[in-house]
Formats: C-alpha cells, sequence, structure tokens
C-alpha cells in the first residue's frame, strides 16, 4: 500500500487520489471522499507546489471545480491566480484542450462563473 501512497501524494486533486486494492479496500489519503461528498475540489497538500509542478494543473482545477465543486477552493483559487501569468508558457495545444473541457462542463452556471473569474483577473488575456 506504500506504493498507492506515493503515488497518491504526486496527484493534483483529492478526488483524484482514490485507489481500490485487489480485496476491494478503499485507499483514501486525502480525504477525497468527503471532499467528493461535499462538493470540493482540493489540491493534495500545499496548491503552490502542485500548480508549479505542472501549471497546466491552473486549468485542471477550473475543469474538475466546473464538475465537481459547488464553490472554489479559497485556497486553491488564490494560488491559481498567484501562477496565472505561468500559463503562457503552456503549448497552445494543452491549453485549448483543457479550456475546452472547460467548457463542455454540464454545469452551465458554473461556467459562466469561471468564465467571469477569468475576465475579472484577466486570465482570458493570457489564454488568448
Amino acid at each position: 500500500m506504500e506504493d498507492f501512497y506515493e503515488d497518491a501524494k504526486r496527484r493534483d486533486f483529492t478526488i483524484n487520489a482514490l485507489y481500490l486494492d485487489s480485496l476491494g479496500e478503499i485507499h483514501d489519503y486525502f480525504n477525497g471522499i468527503a471532499d467528493l461528498k461535499n462538493h470540493n475540489v482540493r489540491f493534495i497538500l500545499d496548491p503552490k507546489t502542485r500548480i508549479q509542478e505542472d501549471y497546466l494543473r491552473i486549468l485542471r482545477f477550473f475543469r474538475f471545480s466546473c464538475d465537481y465543486a459547488q464553490n472554489l477552493d479559497k485556497e486553491g483559487l488564490e494560488a491559481c491566480l498567484q501562477f496565472k501569468n505561468s500559463l503562457e508558457i503552456l503549448s497552445k495545444e494543452r491549453v485549448r484542450e483543457e479550456f475546452l473541457k472547460i467548457i463542455s462542463s454540464k454545469n452551465s452556471a458554473q461556467i459562466i462563473n469561471i468564465l467571469n473569474l477569468f475576465k475579472e483577473h484577466k486570465i482570458d488575456k493570457i489564454l488568448w
């Protein structure tokens, strides 16, 4: 089970770090089940560290929040806004793909909130 934990530490969000072993036991090292139940999308451990490992995680935060969260996690949002200019170093293809996934969400109200946030914080200017 040590391998599960090591792999879980490298994931971006708590809800992406759930494991099922061969005996059918769920391993939840970062409270991902509770976050799913409570409609939270949270980075694992320190959001700033997770984002600096891969800046695409900024857009992934918004995409997963669109699909699973009622509200944006404050600590995660602050970290995303802090590093938003780093989106410029990503390939346009990766950004485009992630953005299309955001706007493809079935949660239209959350899409509108996120697009308004992009405009308010000038993330839209960075993306295109």
